[in-house]
């Protein structure tokens, strides 16, 4: 008997681990879902500027539910330097952090910036090179923007 018991427990074990890892997985899917619900929802196409106009990224945005952002594209930074995402609202403050980022090896990033984080009233994305570990505001070059209509 205490054998069986032992062997239902990891078999317990087991299942509550394929459930957490799946609960993991869905997370976004979730969060992707309730942002493309938001009765707020606007999409922003973004644009390469200066000598980048070969780069290309969405955002869609909602006061409620977050921001989304993906780009492609996106070459390779030189050491010591790391992208960084800004949301330009209509209200104070004015420009927030959406945080920093690595794209893949194929220059392609997804960011999702959590609602808790100043996403109320975004007119303006843009992604910058800034200094490993970010800047509190917009110094480097300008490698996207976009604005909403």
């Amino acid at each position: 008997l205490a054998a069986q018991n032992q062997q239902l427990r990891e078999q317990i074990a087991g299942y509550q681990e394929v459930v957490d890892k799946q609960s993991s997985q869905a997370a976004p899917l979730l969060r992707l879902a309730t942002l493309l619900n938001s009765p707020s929802l606007r999409f922003l196409h973004l644009k390469g500027t200066g000598g980048h106009g070969g780069l290309t990224g969405s955002a869609f945005v909602s006061d409620s539910a977050g921001v989304l952002v993906y780009a492609s594209g996106l070459p390779a930074l030189p050491k010591g330097k790391t992208y960084q995402l800004w949301l330009m609202r209509r209200q104070s403050p004015g420009i927030v952090s959406g945080g920093i980022f690595k794209p893949d090896q194929n220059g392609r990033a997804f960011v999702e910036v959590d609602p808790s984080l100043l996403t109320r009233g975004v007119a303006t994305v843009a992604v910058t090179d800034e200094p490993d570990g970010g800047s509190p505001g917009p110094t480097g070059t300008k490698f996207l923007i976009g604005v909403t209509s």
